[in-house]
């Protein structure tokens, strides 16, 4: 893959639910055979708080908010995505715009 990831025996899909709005997600596109690697992603492209504190624009600002426990991981990492989403050099930015803007919960 383009940036290191793996994928092998999976594919996109449509998931159809009992709300009437579909879902999209991973399907595998034929039998997995027990152990096999279906997908895999480089730590360098998952969106973590890792790769927040990593960040060259604002991880001292993350690392130092996580460490002095003046915000929690989570909203440091919602910080980070909010960040990525604006930043129209950003890497992640493309993904993040082509998430759905709402996802109804059950």
């Amino acid at each position: 893959a383009k940036h290191g990831g793996r994928v092998g025996g999976v594919g996109f899909k449509q998931f159809a639910s009992s709300d009437g709005v579909g879902r999209r997600g991973l399907a595998a596109a034929k039998p997995l055979l027990e152990g096999a690697v279906a997908v895999a992603v480089p730590p360098h492209l998952c969106i973590s708080i890792d790769g927040a504190v990593r960040d060259p624009r604002i991880g001292k600002a993350v690392l130092e908010a996580t460490c002095s426990e003046a915000v929690d991981e989570f909203t440091a990492l919602t910080v980070f995505l909010l960040y990525e989403a604006r930043n129209a050099s950003s890497f992640f930015r493309p993904f993040l715009c082509a998430l759905p803007r709402h996802v109804p919960l059950p």
